[in-house]
């Protein structure tokens, strides 16, 4: 039986769907099933975090969703939850983009060499943050 994990990355991620129901419903388990982790980004900066290991202990497989995967995979990578060697399906939930842009934050912004930039759009694909969307 597959273990279902609903991660949210902090505050400001909101989703745009029930997550837990979602998630239940796409691994055809009851939403109590749901483990969920919430504010990871907090978490995975606390070493041996045991609410972090917890959700990944057994072998699996697990249906993990989140609105960021790859986000989410490189913040369990570095709490030192290795998910590369685990059975894992990895679903992208949506999010409310906006979210991240109108609430009070610590504003962060890439800045782009645009003598070396060719518009090919590979810093957009590849950021684990939404951040040029």
């Amino acid at each position: 039986m597959n273990t279902v994990i609903l991660i949210s990355l902090g505050a400001r991620d909101r989703l745009l769907v029930d997550g837990r129901g979602f998630m239940a419903a796409h691994a055809g388990v009851a939403p109590e099933e749901v483990r969920v982790l919430d504010a990871l980004a907090e978490r995975a900066l606390k070493p041996g975090e045991p609410a972090v290991a917890a959700c990944f202990a057994g072998a699996g497989p697990f249906v993990v969703g989140c609105s960021r995967p790859r986000a989410a995979q490189a913040l369990l990578a570095f709490a030192g939850v290795a998910c590369g060697g685990l059975p894992v399906e990895w679903v992208a939930l949506p999010f409310d983009r906006e979210a991240l842009r109108r609430e009070p934050g610590v504003p962060w912004y890439p800045v782009i060499d645009r003598t070396r930039c060719s518009g090919c759009g590979t810093c957009r694909d590849y950021c684990l943050f939404s951040v040029y969307d």
